[in-house]
């Protein structure tokens, strides 16, 4: 299930900037019981993002009162939360005074084999390989 702004919805304007050019913020929070794990901490990371790029803050009361909605009767799911800077003109220099878009997204919690509780899982570090400006086409021709 998404909503977007507060009513349930599977549309999105396509002239909303976090989908034309990523322009937001997001947090992906775990649901317990039907409460938002955590749920002050993540609000806070939000909030310091929105700010760091110069996001009008949405009016969080209502927001929060939003998610604890959505989050009502949830056994155990994953809560998706979408802060953008809202739909705006063509262009990277982005438009004053729009609301920001809020999306919030609730998924099922992810069945995992049994063996990875019980056995764990393997994991490795990956080192990123750097292809260098040898990859790239040479632009003064």
């Amino acid at each position: 299930m998404i909503w977007v702004n507060g009513a349930e919805t599977d549309c999105l304007p396509a002239t909303d900037r976090g989908l034309l050019y990523g322009d937001g913020v997001w947090e992906t929070i775990g649901v317990s019981q039907g409460r938002a794990q955590l749920l002050e901490w993540h609000l806070e990371r939000l909030q310091a993002g929105l700010h760091a790029l110069r996001i009008p803050q949405p009016d969080w009361l209502r927001f929060q009162q939003e998610i604890l909605t959505v989050c009502q009767g949830q056994e155990r799911a994953v809560l998706k939360v979408i802060v953008t800077r809202g739909a705006g003109q063509r262009g990277y220099n982005p438009a004053t005074g729009q609301p920001p878009t809020r999306i919030l997204q609730l998924s099922p919690w992810p069945e995992y084999p049994p063996e990875y509780a019980g056995q764990g899982v393997r994991l490795a570090f990956a080192k990123p390989a750097w292809l260098g400006s040898h990859c790239w086409p040479d632009s003064s021709t």
